[in-house]
């Protein structure tokens, strides 16, 4: 097994947003132009990539291990469950899909409405990543967003805006492009308008928003505003370096 894991081969966001959590989420440490450190560590991690690899197979299988435990509760299941298949997501779709589907059943054998609704999210945003594209639509269209909760609701647009982003990239061109941007518009409207303000989700999704408008300089300085209050241990923040990364990666295209 400790072989055979190797980082899925992503879109142009997908690459951006997950070898940043994965490799950085320890160890990023900013001095100077942010964005400049940003890159000049990613290349560092990008060099130390088994070591880091084999951090997270560790941490794999310390999850399996406590899942295989007799004592469990259904709902220490449920949340092994989940962190299993968002480990997995950067290794194996597959696996990853199927510790998804396993949340799924397993919040439906309790009834737990939030819990079967955020199941549905996590799976659709995996099977996305998979290229899975109609299945994860389909999934995500068995929702009714109209009675979520406020931050369900804004998981659901943003998991319908994020597999549209997936879609357009792996299309590129034809006439399917042109309903996918549409959709992919239209989600990231009803995203913004639900997003809570200030919150790091507003920044998050405003930033990636501007960018995507090719308003670079503004994605800038609303994501750096943020930027200097987070922890460099911490997801959040490495999740935000992943943007910035993309960011100076769309501004690099655009000025080539």
């Amino acid at each position: 097994m400790k072989n055979k894991l190797k980082i899925n081969s992503f879109s142009t966001f997908q690459r951006y947003v997950l070898i940043l959590t994965f490799y950085l989420g320890s160890s990023c440490c900013m001095a100077g132009n942010p964005l400049d450190s940003l890159l000049t560590e990613l290349d560092q991690a990008i060099r130390n990539e088994e070591m880091y690899t084999q951090q997270k197979i560790n941490y794999i299988e310390n999850l399996q291990f406590k899942l295989s435990a007799t004592h469990l509760t259904p709902e220490d299941q449920y949340l092994l469950y989940q962190q299993l298949a968002k480990e997995y997501g950067i290794f194996r779709c597959d696996t990853a899909i199927y510790y998804a589907n396993q949340r799924l059943r397993l919040a439906e054998e309790i009834g737990n409405v939030d819990w079967i609704e955020e199941s549905k999210f996590q799976l659709a945003s995996m099977l996305a990543k998979a290229c899975m594209f109609e299945k994860a639509i389909d999934l995500l269209r068995t929702v009714d967003q109209s009675v979520l909760a406020p931050h369900l609701q804004m998981l659901y647009y943003k998991t319908f805006r994020d597999t549209y982003i997936y879609y357009s990239e792996f299309y590129q061109e034809g006439y399917e492009i042109k309903e996918i941007s549409r959709l992919r518009a239209a989600y990231q409207d009803s995203l913004l308008r639900v997003v809570p303000t200030p919150s790091f989700d507003y920044v998050l999704a405003f930033g990636t928003y501007y960018i995507e408008a090719g308003e670079f300089d503004r994605a800038e300085e609303l994501l750096l505003s943020y930027y200097e209050w987070l922890r460099s241990d911490t997801r959040d923040f490495a999740l935000l370096a992943s943007i910035l990364a993309y960011l100076s990666e769309k501004r690099g295209s655009v000025a080539a």
